[in-house]
């Protein structure tokens, strides 16, 4: 990875269900284990790529249950700026899942002028009229204010989209499905608009995922992009 030009970074998804677990419990929960997926992602697209736990997530120090506050996305945004700095890295591509697709675009309205293309599937955005959708759903009372973490404030980029650098260059995918039933796709459509409308190179995607919660999409599909990601197609578009 050492001065490599483009280097993958995987943000995964929420793992609520796994806060409680003692860690000997919990799949993949070794420097080890993510270090054979991240080969595995490597071999696959042709790239360096590193696995970046989120705070309070696969040893990371933190607590998940803070999640999706500001103070998470700084932690990430440092991390990169750490990347850059010790491997003498050029630009990134970001591939993130669900709460890490949150993550991944937390990082774009931060100001980061590295990052060549972010690959953002089930994303979550819009959180506070989420987390009020979801409580409808479920049959639960309106808790205005706050995301469904139980937290007020939460950092939402939907309503940090301003801050976003512009480059022609840098391509944005917006990628999931129209039943998802834990990220509104109506939402991530929402986001994908308040791109667009700041003239950002911005591309939504419906993609197959599966039942009963059509959260999960089939195919992986963030190394099936990374590819388009680095054509010289996409490059000059």
């Amino acid at each position: 990875m050492q001065n490599a030009p483009l280097v993958v970074v995987v943000f995964l998804g929420d793992r609520v269900p796994f806060i409680k677990r003692d860690p000997e419990t919990i799949p993949a929960n070794t420097a080890t284990a993510q270090r054979k997926i991240a080969k595995k992602f490597s071999m696959r697209t042709g790239l360096p790529v590193v696995i970046v736990a989120r705070p309070g997530t696969y040893g990371s120090s933190g607590n998940h249950y803070n999640r999706r506050q500001r103070a998470e996305f700084l932690a990430l945004n440092a991390t990169l700026d750490r990347l850059r700095q010790q491997y003498n890295i050029g630009q990134f591509i970001l591939a993130g899942h669900s709460g890490g697709a949150t993550a991944a675009s937390a990082l774009l309205t931060l100001g980061r002028t590295d990052i060549r293309c972010a690959i953002l599937t089930s994303g979550a955005w819009d959180l506070l009229n989420r987390a009020e959708v979801l409580r409808k759903e479920r049959g639960e009372r309106s808790d205005a204010g706050k995301d469904i973490t139980g937290l007020a404030n939460p950092y939402d980029p939907l309503y940090h989209v301003d801050n976003i650098p512009p480059d022609p260059q840098r391509q944005i995918l917006v990628i999931g499905n129209l039943q998802d039933q834990i990220t509104p796709f109506e939402l991530q459509v929402k986001f994908a608009r308040a791109l667009r409308d700041k003239h950002h190179r911005v591309a939504l995607i419906e993609s197959p995922a599966y039942p009963p919660e059509y959260h999960n999409l089939k195919g992986n599909q963030e190394l099936k992009y990374v590819k388009q990601c680095t054509s010289a197609r996409m490059a000059k578009r």
